[in-house]
């Protein structure tokens, strides 16, 4: 997902954020309309994502000591359900870019 949304900022936005905060920000950024586009991912898809980041910065950084097993738990039960969403909304944004493109 990183990938296509860098992507997407790099070829549609112009602009890629960078530095230590790239990561929340270029999900703040698929998340927002722009001038040039309709929101990429809609605020539920967002706010899963969000917290998946958080816990991914949570894991890479204690090496499990500080890993809460529902959490962990309650983050793989939803990754089925956001890759529908994000499949899903992918496909909308792509259709909006052709139309955009065939104007």
């Amino acid at each position: 997902m990183e990938n296509i949304f860098r992507q997407i900022a790099l070829d549609v936005d112009l602009r890629i954020p960078d530095g230590s905060r790239e990561h929340k920000e270029l999900l703040t950024q698929m998340a927002a309309p722009q001038d040039e586009r309709q929101p990429v991912i809609s605020q539920e898809t967002f706010e899963l994502l969000q917290e998946l980041l958080e816990f991914r910065h949570v894991f890479n950084n204690t090496y499990g000591e500080g890993l809460v097993y529902e959490r962990t738990e309650r983050n793989a039960k939803q990754i089925g359900e956001l890759f529908y969403a994000f499949s899903e909304e992918l496909n909308a944004f792509t259709t909006f870019l052709k139309t955009q493109e065939n104007d």
